[in-house]
């Protein structure tokens, strides 16, 4: 491994817009794309191992914007008294989401008066408060626990809509799709799911919180087809409504991109270890270029395929700010890049 300085005074900005422009207002858009969630998927990680998930996961709508809550994948024992305390896994999970995170960027959850704040059929959603506002909240499914999201006061404020859909691989025509979350519209009382076979599923919002079981004959279509979220008052207009993704596999990255994985160990997540992933069959060079300018040459693979464990001293060179891969062909033009983060940068972002 090499290090380089910056070629012709090139920016990380400039390498990317370089390879990917955006049109004005388009950056609005990419927010809520199915890229900007798979972006979220690359940069969390559990300890020691490839960040996307490989077993479940859970897709998780906040407002028009997407991320990840990493499924703690462990059954939990049905408890149905509204107001009634979280069960142990629920209150670990609640209390982890903070594990390796540095002071500034803790939610610090209050766990101890983690509470059942929704039910529906098999499924439950459990919250703990956060101090000024917002929550963690961690939905449980058919007694498996789906995975602590937390979401911040200002996030909130921005979006009074939120969407939890956990899911489980792998995903069949009829694996069956839990949607919960929180609305803190003033007015809202009940949200109704509307899919596209024109069926629809409906919950009361109880202190704001909803859970909704989606029914055996519209399966086939939540796994099909996007489905609308409607948040409405007590006379049943609609205050809010917002698209759901369809609930299915993951589809393969762009065969002229940069599929990108970090590695990260729970214990500090300001460090990214290492990183991994597959480049595109022109690309004949890939450098990692640090928030600095610096680059450190990634040896690519026949394959294609590459593996850079990053040195102990630059490991927290994206705790901040993110860095930059960079494939170029033959010829030395850019063709592809993808961005590196720390799973710490990725929720200050967030915050």
């Amino acid at each position: 491994m090499t290090m380089e300085s910056p070629v012709g005074g090139e920016t990380i900005d400039s390498l990317v817009g370089a390879a990917d422009p955006l049109e004005p207002g388009s950056a609005v858009s990419w927010a809520a794309s199915p890229a900007a969630e798979a972006i979220l998927r690359r940069v969390l990680a559990e300890p020691l191992i490839a960040a996307r998930p490989r077993v479940s996961g859970a897709l998780v709508a906040v407002g028009f914007a997407a991320a990840l809550a990493l499924a703690s994948g462990t059954v939990v024992a049905a408890v149905h008294l509204l107001g009634g305390p979280a069960p142990p896994q629920v209150t670990r999970d609640l209390s982890a989401v903070d594990q390796g995170m540095p002071g500034d960027l803790r939610y610090n959850p209050d766990v101890s008066h983690a509470r059942l704040v929704a039910v529906a059929g098999t499924s439950s959603m459990y919250a703990a408060d956060l101090a000024g506002g917002g929550y963690c909240g961690e939905l449980v499914v058919q007694g498996r626990a789906a995975g602590a999201i937390c979401v911040t006061a200002l996030s909130l404020a921005a979006h009074p809509v939120q969407v939890s859909v956990p899911f489980s691989e792998p995903i069949t025509p009829r694996s069956p799709v839990t949607v919960g979350g929180r609305v803190t519209l003033p007015a809202a009382t009940a949200v109704v799911l509307r899919y596209a076979d024109g069926g629809i599923d409906r919950a009361s919002l109880t202190s704001g919180y909803y859970v909704i079981e989606v029914t055996a004959p519209h399966l086939g279509s939540v796994h099909a087809a996007d489905f609308s979220l409607r948040v409405v008052d007590a006379a049943g207009s609609t205050l809010e409504e917002l698209t759901v993704p369809a609930v299915m596999e993951e589809a393969p990255p762009p065969s002229n991109s940069i599929d990108a994985t970090t590695i990260s160990d729970s214990s500090d997540f300001t460090k990214v270890l290492g990183v991994d992933g597959h480049v595109p069959a022109s690309a004949t060079s890939l450098v990692l270029r640090f928030p600095d300018g610096r680059d450190l040459q990634v040896r690519l693979q026949p394959d294609h395929s590459f593996h850079l464990d990053i040195p102990a001293d630059l490991q927290r060179a994206f705790a901040v700010r993110p860095g930059l891969l960079v494939a170029r062909d033959a010829a030395g033009d850019i063709i592809a890049t993808q961005a590196i983060e720390s799973v710490a940068a990725a929720r200050a972002a967030g915050m």
